[in-house]
C-alpha cells in the first residue's frame, strides 16, 4: 500500500491510500472520529476504480490519522485472536 498526500492545509490533511480497501478506510476514518479528529470521512477518486481519500481534520491531522490507524490494527488484531480461540474449540 502507499499513502500519497494530496491536499495539506493548517488542520486539514487529504491522504490517497493506493491499494487499500474501502471498508478498512472507512474503519480508520470511524477510529479517527473516535479520537481527535473534529471532521474525518473517506471518498473514492472512482467508484469502480478508485482508491479511497482519507480527509481529516483536527489540530494535528497527521497524528490523528497515524493514531486511529494505529487504533483500527489493535482492534483487528485483537478480534483476529478471538476468532483463533474460537476456532480451535
Amino acid at each position: 500500500m502507499e499513502l500519497k498526500i494530496v491536499n495539506k492545509d493548517k488542520g486539514i490533511l487529504e491522504v490517497q491510500a493506493n491499494g487499500m480497501d474501502e471498508g478498512l478506510a472507512h474503519f480508520i476514518s470511524k477510529k479517527a472520529l473516535d479520537g481527535k479528529a473534529g471532521f474525518a470521512a473517506v471518498s473514492l477518486d472512482h467508484p469502480l476504480t478508485g482508491n479511497p481519500i482519507f480527509h481529516i481534520q483536527s489540530s494535528n491531522p497527521k497524528e490523528t490519522l497515524a493514531d486511529a490507524a494505529k487504533e483500527a490494527e489493535k482492534e483487528l488484531t485483537e478480534a483476529e485472536s478471538s476468532i483463533e480461540k474460537v476456532s480451535q474449540k
